[in-house]
C-alpha cells in the first residue's frame, strides 16, 4: 500500500516532505493534439517587417483565419463546388467532440483567379469605399506583419473586405466579419461587386456558396 501511495504521490509532483506541486516535463502523442478549425487556406500572402506594431483600430488577423469567407470569380463555381465536397467528407472523417484530428489545407485553384480588369481602383468604385487601410497577419509564433501590397476596406457593421493585389489586379479578395458584425453587408457588397465581375461567396466554414441573386433572394448552394 506504501509503494502505491508513494506511487500516486510521485505523479501528482506530491510527498510527505514537500506538499507542494512540483513541474513535471512528459512527451504528449502528437496524435491526441487536436485543431480547433477544420480547415486552412494554403496559400498565404507575402509578410514585410514592419517597424511598429499596429495601432489598435487597425486591421490583424491570425493567419488561420486568411481567406476562411472569400470572394471568387463565377468561372470557378465547378472547382470549388468539388474542393469543398471533398472538405465536407474530409471534416466529417476527422471530426471529434472537441476538434479535428486533421486539417484540410485548401490549395488555390487555378481558374479562381481575377481578370486584368478586375483592380482595386475599380473595386473601390463598385463599393463606394475610397480609403483602403493596410492589413496585418500574425501567427501563434510571431507578432503581426504587413500583407505585401495588402488592403483592408472596412463597410461598416464590423465587417471589411479585405486581400492583395499584384500590378493594381485584385489577386485575392476575402471578407472578415466580426463580433456582432452585419452579415448582410457581405451581400450588399456581393450585389455591388458583381456588377464590376460575377463573383461567388465561399464560406468554408459554414460548407456554403453564394452562387447568385434571383430577384431579391440569393441563391445558396451546399454540399
Amino acid at each position: 500500500m506504501k509503494k502505491i501511495r508513494a506511487f500516486l504521490e510521485g505523479l501528482t509532483g506530491k510527498s510527505k516532505e514537500n506538499d507542494s506541486p512540483q513541474p513535471r516535463i512528459g512527451m504528449v502523442d502528437p496524435q491526441t493534439i487536436l485543431y480547433s478549425l477544420p480547415t486552412i487556406a494554403k496559400d498565404l500572402p507575402e509578410l514585410e517587417e514592419i517597424p511598429a506594431q499596429p495601432s489598435s483600430g487597425e486591421t490583424v488577423l491570425h493567419e488561420d483565419d486568411w481567406r476562411q469567407l472569400e470572394f471568387l470569380p463565377t468561372e470557378s463555381l465547378a472547382d470549388i463546388q468539388r474542393q469543398m465536397k471533398e472538405f465536407k467528407a474530409f471534416e466529417a472523417e476527422h471530426r471529434v467532440e472537441h476538434g479535428w484530428r486533421k486539417i484540410f489545407v485548401r490549395p488555390s485553384l487555378p481558374g479562381a483567379t481575377f481578370g486584368e480588369t478586375f483592380t482595386l481602383t475599380a473595386l473601390q468604385r463598385a463599393l463606394e469605399n475610397n480609403s483602403p487601410e493596410r492589413i496585418y497577419l500574425s501567427t501563434t509564433s510571431s507578432s503581426p506583419r504587413a500583407v505585401k501590397n495588402g488592403f483592408a476596406l472596412p463597410l461598416g457593421g464590423n465587417v471589411l473586405l479585405y486581400g492583395d493585389i499584384a500590378n493594381n489586379r485584385v489577386r485575392t479578395l476575402a471578407g472578415s466579419v466580426g463580433e456582432a458584425g452585419d452579415h448582410m453587408r457581405v451581400f450588399h457588397a456581393f450585389d455591388r461587386i458583381t456588377s464590376l465581375h460575377p463573383v461567388i461567396v465561399v464560406d468554408w466554414r459554414a460548407m456554403m456558396i453564394v452562387t447568385e441573386k434571383s430577384g431579391e433572394q440569393y441563391q445558396v448552394w451546399r454540399p
